[in-house]
């Protein structure tokens, strides 16, 4: 189902899922993580978990010659880690994992380094 990711449509809202994926540019149009993350909450079952893998928000902050194009907390860039995680914790959802990879495998033509982290991966759990 397409949908703005802040504001999913009620047939989603209702606690049925038992998995929710996001990824795949979610985050580069993500405003508000914290009611991305309510959404998220209302849309999962109990014990239900968000498997959320995206490209990192660092990348919108450097170029493919590693040098610094914009401010990674910037109204301009999508919301870092940081926010992200938060607004998830503040959803109510458990946080049991993140990290972090320097390889993209979503963006492959971006310039691979192991200095930079590339993509994220977070998975977290309704209570």
């Amino acid at each position: 189902m397409h949908a703005d990711v802040q504001a999913l449509p009620i047939e989603l809202r209702r606690a049925r899922f038992d998995l929710v994926y996001a990824g795949g540019g979610i985050l580069e149009n993500l405003d508000d993580a914290a009611a991305w993350a309510r959404g998220i909450v209302s849309a999962l079952r109990p014990e239900g978990e968000l498997l959320f893998h995206d490209h990192h928000p660092l990348s919108w902050s450097i170029d493919d010659s590693l040098h610094w194009r914009g401010d990674y907390f910037g109204a301009e860039t999508p919301p870092g880690l940081g926010r992200l995680v938060t607004g998830v914790i503040e959803a109510g959802l458990v946080v049991q994992a993140l990290e972090e990879f320097p390889s993209s495998t979503l963006y492959p033509w971006l310039h691979q380094t192991p200095h930079v982290p590339r993509e994220f991966l977070l998975i977290a759990g309704k209570p």
